[in-house]
């Protein structure tokens, strides 16, 4: 069934759902990807920012190792990863090119009073444009 499922996180408690159903899913040899992204300001290079860029990455590193650690508990082989840019842009683009079967991530519950508000969410977006299947945790 799923052989490289993908979870998105922002190291917020609601990220603990989507690992913990990302590692049930998938075959025995499946692999789970952690996949954390540095928000990148439009229109300033990230060398002049060095110092900035460079202590959210420590401290994303720091994180990501903590919930590898954890998710690795369940058996599943699990890895990490790092990158820069927009975050919608670069979950998609880290799918085509890893060949992710699924993206598990978590999200919030839609407020029934306001539907259209959630449409612009991060895992909206992700869930339309994504060329996989997507499971949302709420």
């Amino acid at each position: 069934m799923f052989r490289h499922i993908l979870v998105p996180v922002d190291f917020t408690p609601k990220n603990a759902g989507a690992i913990s159903v990302a590692t049930k899913l998938g075959r025995r040899n499946s692999e789970v990807t952690l996949l954390h992204i540095i928000e990148t300001i439009e229109n300033i290079p990230i060398e002049e920012m060095k110092e900035f860029y460079g202590e959210l990455d420590r401290k994303a590193r720091r994180d990501m190792a903590k919930l590898e650690k954890t998710a690795a508990q369940s058996g599943r082989r699990v890895n990490s990863k790092v990158l820069y840019g927009k975050r919608v842009e670069e979950i998609v683009r880290f799918v085509m090119e890893k060949s992710v079967d699924l993206i598990v991530m978590s999200s919030h519950r839609p407020n029934p009073d306001n539907p259209a508000r959630d449409f612009g969410t991060i895992s909206h977006r992700v869930a339309i444009l994504s060329p996989c299947a997507v499971l949302l945790v709420k």
